[in-house]
């Protein structure tokens, strides 16, 4: 259920922040993403040895990977 609930919590801010930058410009939205996803993988990857922190970090994967997919989409058909 933790790893739900920040899946969740994860996608909606990501698609909320992100669907404000595409409206700025799409390569905005693109370069912040990918800086924070980069900074993202370091923490990420070391965590998932930790038996708390690993659902958490399970959690995040798939909230941002959501949350990308939706801009993805958004972008693709205009929906931003």
């Amino acid at each position: 259920m933790f790893a739900i609930f920040i899946a969740v919590v994860l996608a909606t801010v990501v698609a909320s922040v992100g669907t404000g930058l595409l409206s700025i410009h799409p390569l905005l939205a693109i370069a912040l993403n990918t800086v924070a996803g980069i900074g993202f993988a370091q923490p990420l990857w070391s965590w998932r040895a930790r038996p708390t922190l690993r659902f958490a970090a399970l959690g995040i994967a798939l909230g941002a990977i959501t949350g990308w997919l939706y801009l993805i989409f958004a972008l693709l058909f205009g929906r931003y």
